[in-house]
């Protein structure tokens, strides 16, 4: 059997483009080749600046604080606070250890005290300040004049700088300058007692830090979670910083941050003070922990506090970032956070541990690893690699090859298990010129990655009903290829006036109408219209084809456009959203989130709570959105039966169509007092389906099965 995929990757166009086999990527920089163009506000801030770079320019610290609020809370309470280049300008022990003196002289026991605040005093003493920062560190002059750090044996170490005299490499053992690091061994870990009095030794010597990996990135190899748990309690009884690098191991481990991961944080310990980051992130750099093991002791109470101390080390550098170069680092962690890539990462881990497993078990003596790593990020012995077609990332002197794989769903996840159970897999885009010949050579088509549709509509649609005239021509209906979902239900389900079809069927919608904004020839004409449609009060304005909030805009109230208001009108005379505009009432009910109910085959899989942040109208993550799973049994049977009366509707006119088959559906709504439930959106082509959570073995059978 033979399944094709809908791709948004890289464009072949060749009769048999190859499956990506690269799991070197970059080595680890490269998280999605598609995360960039599927974030919108990312590509609308990037298409704004390629016409118009200055006006971009001027909104660079709306966007670095926006950045810096999408981090915190992805990663949970981190704050990135300084950037740089590359992991090791990061590491280097003066940088650190003023940015430990710069939080601290600016925490509140200093800013919030009329004896030593500067910004409370006229005559600022800065000796005072000095002084009561040194002691409240328990810092002398070593540590301010000859800072050392503390590495645990197995870190991975820098290309240059202090951290490189420990690298496994000679290259750049050779080029490693400034103090040595000071070692903490395994062996220090056999008790408490030991490792307490080597790290009372290392603070002694200067250490303003302990730097730690939990999963090495040359071979794989993982720090137990014992040792780390005992490294956070000795760290907190000497006062000294604990930084985790979490430069290849961040989103791809399981968890935001590999020690996120239940196995490091299950007892409720405090977390550690920073983290290292880089790589995949598109920017390297170091953020804070407010909240941990020694950086609590300085007392930020309240974020206002928290931005403060940040200002004041990034006021000492201007535009440490480039804006085209924060643009994609805002889109990797939009996307991120949207297709919640952490719990995506420990699937494909667990996909790619049983493939190798399966494949390999019989190539290595008994009770020898066979593979090492967490989640998606994967060491296997150099041995095993040969067997494999890909490729891999390794050093010269590791016995152990990295497979760093993509994270992107379409091509890490379904993929490689398809292969495992004997299917053969083409992956296609539907732009492709060969693309009705290969539908009809195959058995299983699917649209699930077929997200640029809505930037080639006309195109799509084109496309579309030569694939169906092409299957119906097929005379033995055995012989088709089964298209799931079916087109005739895909054509359906592209534009938003189905909603108005679903009214009319009887289920609950927001208020709506739609209109052909082009044929307006005024704004103020467009308004009117706008007014015939509610007089007053918010309305929401969205593309009738359209996916993840795409150009959807609120008009706080209808009755007095604010400039913003207006352009966004003119910009729908002039075509810009290239399509009909529907016209929805605002439904404050949104605030308490947005229901996902997902199907697969004929079942109700999984239910996802989409909650908006505070002040926004959109729920998406990349809107700063928060997902979750909510379980059935929480949601109430009268919500239930309206989703399930949607779903078997549907059922009933496109379950089975001369095309194929219904294989997957997203219901979306809101839920009230009052009202069960209020259908937003039918996503029946290339909606987002939570595979992280729930279903995707149920999809794995459907693809299966036919």
């Amino acid at each position: 059997m033979t399944v094709i995929q809908k791709s948004t990757s890289n464009g072949h166009r060749s009769v048999e483009p190859p499956l990506d086999h690269d799991f070197h990527n970059a080595w680890g920089t490269i998280y999605s080749n598609n995360a960039f163009v599927s974030d919108n506000r990312a590509r609308q801030m990037w298409e704004e600046y390629t016409v118009n770079p200055g006006r971009v320019e001027q909104q660079y610290h709306v966007l670095l604080n926006e950045y810096t609020d999408r981090f915190q809370s992805f990663f949970n309470g981190f704050w990135p606070i300084t950037f740089h280049a590359h992991v090791s300008d990061a590491l280097i022990p003066t940088t650190v250890a003023s940015l430990i003196l710069n939080t601290a002289s600016t925490c509140p026991l200093v800013v919030e005290d009329p004896a030593l605040s500067p910004l409370l005093k006229d005559d600022p003493e800065p000796e005072k300040v000095q002084e009561f920062v040194r002691n409240l560190l328990g810092w002398n002059d070593v540590h301010i004049k000859t800072p050392k750090l503390a590495i645990v044996d197995g870190i991975y170490g820098c290309a240059y700088g202090p951290l490189a005299h420990s690298s496994d490499e000679w290259e750049y053992r050779i080029i490693g300058s400034g103090p040595e690091s000071f070692y903490v061994r395994r062996s220090d870990f056999v008790t408490e007692e030991t490792l307490l009095n080597k790290l009372i030794e290392a603070k002694k010597e200067g250490c303003v830090a302990v730097i730690c990996d939990l999963v090495n990135a040359s071979d794989g190899s993982v720090l137990p979670p014992e040792y780390f748990r005992l490294l956070r309690k000795c760290c907190d009884k000497v006062c000294i910083c604990l930084l985790v690098d979490e430069a290849m191991t961040a989103i791809r481990c399981g968890a935001p941050l590999v020690h996120q991961r239940p196995e490091y944080c299950e007892d409720g310990g405090i977390q550690p003070d920073m983290i290292a980051f880089g790589k995949g992130m598109g920017i390297s750099g170091i953020a804070i922990n407010f909240n941990g093991l020694m950086m609590r002791h300085l007392a930020f109470h309240n974020e206002a506090l928290i931005r403060q101390s940040i200002r004041f080390w990034r006021s000492m550098v201007t535009r440490p970032i480039a804006t085209t170069v924060l643009i994609e680092a805002l889109g990797t962690l939009n996307v991120a956070a949207a297709e919640n890539w952490p719990a995506r990462s420990e699937q494909i881990g667990k996909a790619f541990r049983k493939f190798v497993i399966r494949h390999a078990k019989n190539d290595l003596p008994p009770g020898e690893e066979i593979v090492r790593g967490l989640g998606a990020f994967i060491a296997v012995p150099r041995d095993i690699n040969k067997k494999f077609n890909v490729m891999a990332a390794f050093r010269r002197r590791s016995a152990w090859a990295r497979w760093i794989p993509k994270l992107n769903m379409a091509a890490a996840m379904l993929p490689p298990l398809l292969s495992q159970a004997g299917a053969l897999i083409t992956v296609k885009r539907w732009l492709d010129e060969d693309i009705i010949p290969s539908i009809l050579n195959h058995d299983v088509v699917t649209f699930l990655w077929a997200e640029d549709y809505i930037r080639h509509p006309i195109e799509f649609q084109h496309f579309l009903m030569e694939a169906r005239t092409a299957i119906e021509s097929i005379k033995d209906v055995d012989s088709r290829p089964c298209m799931v979902n079916p087109i005739e239900l895909v054509q359906w389900n592209m534009d938003k006036k189905y909603l108005l079809e679903m009214y009319a069927t009887g289920f609950d919608i927001p208020k709506m109408g739609m209109i052909e904004a082009k044929q307006f020839d005024s704004v103020s004409a467009l308004h009117r219209r706008l007014i015939e449609f509610q007089s007053s009060g918010p309305v929401v304005l969205k593309p009738a084809i359209s996916a993840s909030s795409n150009n959807t805009t609120l008009i706080c109230d209808v009755s007095t456009l604010s400039k913003e208001d207006t352009r966004h009108l003119q910009s729908c005379i002039d075509g810009r959203l290239g399509s009909s505009i529907v016209l929805q009432e605002f439904e404050p009910s949104i605030s308490a989130g947005e229901y996902s109910f997902i199907f697969v085959g004929e079942s109700l899989s999984h239910v996802v709570l989409k909650s908006p942040r505070s002040g926004e109208f959109r729920c998406q993550p990349s809107f700063g959105g928060e997902l979750g799973r909510i379980p059935m049994e929480e949601i109430q049977e009268t919500t239930l039966s309206v989703v399930q009366s949607i779903f078997d509707t549907l059922k009933d006119r496109f379950g089975i169509a001369t095309t194929g088959k219904l294989g997957y559906m997203r219901v979306d709504g809101l839920v009230t007092k009052d009202r069960p439930f209020i259908l937003m959106e039918i996503e029946a082509i290339e909606p987002c389906l939570y595979f992280e959570m729930e279903g995707l073995d149920q999809m794995l059978s459907l693809l299966l099965s036919n």
